[in-house]
């Protein structure tokens, strides 16, 4: 949702919603529902982009040898600097406002030549409340868009800390020399196609061809 909600500000919210629908081959009321959220978020997020400037780049993609990274926004000021603002349809604030992210982008950007003034993240708040089961569909989505009005955007400002950018280098280093690999497990098993072998406790035992 995050990159639909950058495309609909940078292109509009009708061709958002058109590609959206695209991705699907049946629109379903939880489609709908989430229409409802881009409707309502993305001529508020164009708002609040006006006061913080007139040109901008989206999506600028940084590449080398050690990093891919893509940059949701740039803002370009007048004194030629640029301010960095990363997008996050979330609400846990405090685990973005501490991570490396925004960090490496600036200090990838000025490598690149780039001067950058001002650090910060955008929060659309996300919303997940479910039909009840007193409620039909359109009590719930009058629900729903009472929820919506009552949040806030957030924009939050993050000084540029160099030791996160050290981190980042001395994980990559330790990755780099390590030849044992303890296993891990978080909420991000979900997504990789190595669960099942991996949280079976050697009941299942497959080989990895090499290409």
């Amino acid at each position: 949702m995050e990159q639909l909600y950058i495309y609909g500000i940078e292109e509009g919210l009708d061709i958002a919603i058109m590609y959206y629908k695209q991705q699907f081959p049946r629109i379903t009321d939880k489609h709908i529902e989430e229409i409802m959220k881009l409707e309502y978020w993305i001529p508020i997020v164009r708002e609040q982009l006006k006061n913080l400037g007139t040109k901008f780049t989206y999506e600028y993609e940084i590449k080398n040898s050690e990093y891919v990274g893509y940059v949701d926004l740039m803002i370009h000021n007048q004194d030629g600097t640029v301010d960095v603002v990363d997008f996050k349809y979330s609400n846990n604030i405090e685990h973005y406002v501490n991570s490396k992210q925004i960090h490496l982008y600036k200090y990838y950007l000025e490598q690149l030549g780039f001067k950058v003034r001002n650090l910060g993240y955008l929060f659309i708040p996300k919303t997940s409340i479910r039909m009840k089961k007193d409620e039909d569909t359109y009590k719930f989505r009058k629900r729903l868009e009472e929820t919506l009005k009552s949040q806030k955007l957030q924009l939050k400002k993050v000084e540029y800390d160099e030791n996160k950018v050290k981190k980042f280098f001395e994980e990559i280093k330790r990755l780099e020399e390590d030849n044992t690999y303890e296993k891990n497990e978080t909420k991000l098993c979900d997504w990789c196609d190595y669960k099942e072998y991996c949280q079976s406790n050697g009941k299942i035992d497959y080989m990895i061809e090499e290409e």
